[in-house]
Order: C-alpha cells, then structure tokens, then sequence
C-alpha cells in the first residue's frame, strides 16, 4: 500500500537489489559493477522512470514511527517500509532516538555523517527482517559495535554479547548460549 507508482516500485526494487547484493561485495569494482548493471536494466526497461528510480541516496527504512514506538505511544506492529529521501531527512530523527537511548543506557556520542547514515539503516534493515542478522568487518573504533546498537534499539532488539575473559571456554559458551536462549524464549525478547 506505500508504494503505489510506479516510481516509488522501481526505486524499492532497486534498493533491495543493493542491499541483497551491493551490500555483500568487498571490492569497489565489484560495487561499480552491480550499479552499472543495475542501471542499465533500468535505463533499458524503464527509460522514463530512470531519473527518479537512480537518484542517490537510495535511503529506505521503517523507523520514521520509531521515536512514538520507543516511547510506548505508537503501533509497534505498524511500522512502514519506505523512502525515507535523503540525509537530512533521517538525521534529526536518528539524533531523536540516540537521545532517548542515552537516556535509558550508557550514553553514546555519536556524529550522523553521511556514510554512518547510511550504515546504519543497512543494519537497522537486517536487524528488522525476520532471523535477520549482519557481520560487520571494519577497523576497530569505526563506530560499528554504536551504530549496531542503535540500530538494534530502533528496531526494539535487545543486544546480547559475550565478553571473552581469560578463562572464558566451552562451558562458559554454553552458560552464555542458555542466557541468550532464556531471553529469546522464555522473556520473548528480540
């Protein structure tokens, strides 16, 4: 029902393209590839619609209702997948809900620039589909384990980690693999 031209169609077939194959590739020449290709179909297909449907940033996410749902007011079953247009747009409500996260846990400082932005909408997607999950591989201090959790707050998950110690071993595994299931199945937490 959100999507209802043809336009907005084209531009969510073109961004789950990206997140499902883009988004897996380590190489910029492998990336390059894939938007070329995905142009060219688009271009080839659907010419009239190709300057709306390619247009950057291609930013799509249900956390526009996110703030009311945190805060107990909103529908947390009704939560739309949209185009959410560009960056200026997400920012002031991503710095809302960093603001209600740091006022419920340890705070966070975090700076929305462009590419975290959009980082963070790719895991708040993968966090919010069901059995949905991400490896994040980066630098150490890149922001990924904050983004992760902030995307996991937004999608109303709970974060789970092992912290490794020096006696940390099989049986401290299984210890933490019974917490994470009593969470998962008997508090019915995401």
């Amino acid at each position: 029902d959100k999507f209802k031209s043809a336009e907005s169609f084209l531009r969510l077939w073109r961004n789950e393209a990206l997140r499902v194959f883009h988004d897996r590739l380590i190489s910029q020449e492998d990336k390059q590839l894939v938007n070329n290709r995905l142009a060219e179909l688009v271009e080839q297909r659907f010419p009239t619609l190709a300057q709306h449907t390619l247009k950057s940033p291609i930013l799509f996410g249900d956390f526009r209702t996110a703030v009311s749902v945190l805060l107990g007011e909103g529908d947390g079953d009704l939560r739309l997948y949209e185009d959410v247009g560009d960056y200026t747009t997400i920012k002031p409500i991503f710095e809302e809900i960093l603001a209600l996260y740091n006022a419920k846990r340890k705070g966070m400082t975090l700076v929305f620039f462009e590419d975290a932005l959009e980082h963070l909408t790719r895991i708040h997607r993968a966090v919010r589909l069901p059995q949905g999950n991400c490896l994040l591989v980066g630098v150490g201090g890149s922001g990924k384990q904050s983004l992760s959790r902030l995307a996991a707050y937004t999608a109303g998950c709970e974060v789970f980690e092992i912290t490794l110690t020096r006696g940390y071993d099989e049986v401290s595994f299984r210890d933490d693999l019974k917490k994470l299931y009593g969470m998962l199945g008997s508090d019915n937490k995401k």
